[in-house]
């Protein structure tokens, strides 16, 4: 028997699901009953976030075990069937499916119970490309969804009574649900000066963690080379020789790998940049670019409404005084 008249009813859960949580949980259950399994696991590993797993009954209910099995690891997998058959009288069968297109895995599902059982019910051919397809599929629709959700909640600030401090906190919030990140700050230009001042936004944001007060020359910083080209910059490895000096020392010895520069732009010009560290190498890719990017265009309006007229009449974005509470070094 094969469960291929049954793939319809398997997969339609990750066409209406709210989450994917949601959406992988209901198709396990099913895969579960359809199969006659007595438990299963089933993981998802997007291209952008961290892994997702759900788990559904199972042998001794050892939920962690379940889990290991659609670990990337072999050996682990191996544990944890040994651990699932302890104590048992009868042997388990663990069928473990590789979801995904070839040699461009997605995740693993992982169906354990008798060796009748599941020897009772196969898997069509093609399902567990079928199935990651489906779930990449969910995956990407939630992430437009919240990329919209993101970038409406900060445009309606750009007109509110809400403080600065506020509207960069619900940015970093946001940012943070799409892009992951270290370090969050906004660079400000001085209009007067070839200097700029950095607000710790992220450190804004956590509690109890103190932001670092500065200011620093302009010159030989990648802030400068965002304000040259007006357009993103993003470093994949800040030790390359490349990288601006002041920068690459800097960021270097707080521990950060990599960065991303995205300008804000008012009518006279970039006044000033977003900027994002990560401890790891090559931590951006085009899609983060095209996000921030996109984020920071309702954020330099809010910027801009918050100054005041006769700053925003002369287009010199540094003409109003940011509160040294605001101040940070957290990225340069």
């Amino acid at each position: 028997m094969t469960i291929a008249r049954g793939v319809p009813d398997v997969l339609s859960p990750l066409a209406t699901a709210d989450s994917l949580d949601e959406g992988l949980r209901l198709t396990l259950r099913r895969l579960v009953h359809l199969t006659g399994a007595a438990g299963g696991a089933l993981a998802f590993r997007p291209p952008r976030g961290e892994p997702v797993a759900v788990v559904v009954g199972g042998p001794g209910g050892d939920a962690a075990a379940l889990h290991e099995l659609v670990s990337e690891s072999p050996a682990g997998a191996r544990r944890a069937a040994a651990v699932l058959a302890r104590g048992r009288r009868e042997r388990i069968a663990v069928r473990r499916t590789i979801l995904g297109a070839l040699g461009r895995p997605t995740g693993t599902l992982a169906l354990v119970g008798g060796p009748r059982g599941l020897r009772r019910t196969a898997l069509p051919v093609g399902f567990g490309r079928e199935l990651g397809s489906a779930i990449e599929h969910l995956w990407g629709l939630l992430r437009r969804m919240l990329r919209l959700s993101v970038h409406n909640d900060i445009t309606r600030l750009v007109v509110s009574s809400d403080p600065l401090d506020e509207v960069l906190r619900a940015f970093a919030d946001g940012l943070a649900r799409l892009i992951t990140f270290d370090s969050l700050a906004v660079a400000l230009l001085d209009p007067e000066r070839p200097e700029f001042e950095v607000i710790d936004v992220l450190a804004r944001s956590v509690p109890r963690v103190a932001p670092r007060d500065g200011r620093m020359p302009l010159d030989r910083t990648l802030l400068a080379e965002v304000v040259t080209r007006a357009a993103p910059v993003r470093i994949d490895d800040l030790s390359s020789p490349t990288v601006p000096e002041v920068s690459r020392h800097v960021l270097g010895e707080r521990g950060y790998r990599s960065a991303l520069l995205v300008p804000l732009v008012s009518r006279g010009g970039v006044f000033a940049a977003v900027t994002l560290a990560s401890r790891r190498l090559s931590a951006f890719d085009d899609t983060d670019v095209e996000i921030a990017a996109d984020l920071a265009r309702p954020l330099a309006s809010a910027i801009e409404h918050r100054r005041p007229s006769t700053a925003r009449a002369s287009s010199s974005p540094r003409a109003w005084t940011c509160p040294r509470s605001w101040s940070g070094s957290a990225a340069r």
